[in-house]
């Protein structure tokens, strides 16, 4: 029942994450489209943007993983030091 009540929330949170940024996104790429004529002429302006985007995911999922490997750490002393 738990799995079920998290899989509906992290499913809900997608569906409203994609309600804010996909018209944030069309905003941007259609203000690029009206500022620089045409999709061609925007397309470095849209490849800062995107490996900008993707930077900055690496650079989470980096930290997240030495935050996991720190908290297991934690995890096999605190366990043992309970054994």
């Amino acid at each position: 029942m738990k799995k079920e009540i998290k899989y509906i929330r992290d499913t809900n949170l997608f569906f409203l994450y994609s309600l804010i940024l996909f018209p944030f996104l069309q905003i941007i790429f259609r203000s690029l489209v009206f500022g620089f004529g045409n999709i061609i002429n925007a397309a470095p302006v849209v490849a800062v943007i995107f490996y900008s985007i993707l930077f900055a995911w690496l650079s989470a999922a980096n930290k997240l993983s030495t935050l996991f490997v720190a908290q297991t750490e934690m995890n096999k002393a605190e366990k043992a030091k309970k054994e």
